[in-house]
């Protein structure tokens, strides 16, 4: 055998194995993605859960808390102006809240089922029934974004199933 065909031999021999390594590597790159897309969703869940259970212990840490968003959402224009300042914040932390679940949830971090999204959802679901959130829900400035609208069909839906 020449020296030509032996180097030829030797490089088809050369991008078969890096092939095969490329391959290898490939293979590697995808356990990594999906790992890391594990943790990614594991964590978003995490601080969800997080989020919700530091609303919820805003009632249990504070009585008064709980009297003031249970008034706000009976009858929000009978609150003094303070009080208003208080509750969009306690009721605007809940939104907040549930458009992060929401928006985890529609890019994939967070799988459909029982989410925190799902969740919020129920909760404002029951809390829709009460007129005083839908009314601070109807006085608040809108953009028309996705969360909004999504919200405004749950009220219909709370709304409806009131009458």
């Amino acid at each position: 055998m020449d020296h030509q065909a032996i180097a030829q031999l030797l490089g088809n021999y050369g991008e078969f194995v890096g092939a095969i390594a490329v391959v290898i590597t490939l293979g590697y790159l995808a356990v990594q993605i999906r790992q890391n897309s594990e943790s990614l969703s594991a964590n978003a869940y995490q601080e969800m859960t997080k989020a919700a259970n530091e609303w919820g212990n805003l009632f249990i840490d504070r009585p008064a808390v709980a009297t003031l968003f249970r008034r706000g959402i009976d009858d929000y224009f009978s609150l003094d102006p303070d009080e208003r300042i208080q509750f969009n914040q306690i009721v605007s932390t809940l939104f907040r809240n549930f458009a992060v679940a929401l928006d985890l949830t529609d890019r994939g971090l967070v799988p459909r089922g029982s989410t925190p999204a799902d969740m919020y959802e129920q909760s404002l679901l029951s809390m829709f029934t009460r007129p005083g959130l839908r009314d601070w829900w109807k006085s608040q400035p809108k953009s028309g974004a996705k969360f909004e609208s999504h919200v405004d069909m749950l009220l219909k839906k709370a709304t409806f199933s009131t009458n």
